[in-house]
C-alpha cells in the first residue's frame, strides 16, 4: 500500500491542526489500514509532538492509534533544547527531519504538501 509522508514545519495552531486534519483526510480516504502515513515534525513545527501541547497531543495520540508514525527531527530538538522526555510516546526521533523526508521521497514515498 502507498506510503505517505508529510513535513510539519510551522508551529501556531493553524498550521499543526492543518497538518494534523489533512492527515486524518488521508486516512478516510484511502482507510487506515491501507496507507502508511509518516508526519515529520521540524523547525517551529517539533511544537507538534510535545507533551505539554495538550490539546494537540490528543490528536496525535488518536492518529497513532489509526497507525500513523510521527517523526521528530533531532537537530530541532538539539537546537530547541528538548530532551526525548518532553515527547509524546512512541515518536521516532531521526537526525535530520527534512533529509529524512528527502531520503524517503526518493525511495517512492509520496510526501503530501499540508
Amino acid at each position: 500500500f502507498p506510503s505517505h509522508d508529510m513535513g510539519i514545519s510551522h508551529g501556531d495552531d493553524e498550521s499543526i491542526n492543518h497538518g494534523l486534519s489533512t492527515a486524518n483526510n488521508v486516512l478516510k480516504f484511502y482507510g487506515p489500514e491501507k496507507v502508511h502515513l509518516r508526519i515529520v515534525a521540524y523547525y517551529h513545527g517539533i511544537r507538534t509532538l510535545l507533551k505539554d501541547e495538550k490539546e494537540i497531543a490528543v490528536r496525535v495520540r488518536a492518529l497513532q492509534q489509526y497507525g500513523v508514525e510521527f517523526v521528530a527531527c533531532g537537530n530541532t530538538m538539539e537546537t530547541k533544547k528538548i530532551p526525548a522526555s518532553a515527547l509524546i510516546p512512541d515518536v521516532e526521533i531521526v537526525s535530520a527531519g527534512i533529509a529524512e523526508v528527502i531520503e524517503r521521497a526518493h525511495g517512492g514515498a509520496f510526501y503530501i504538501q499540508p
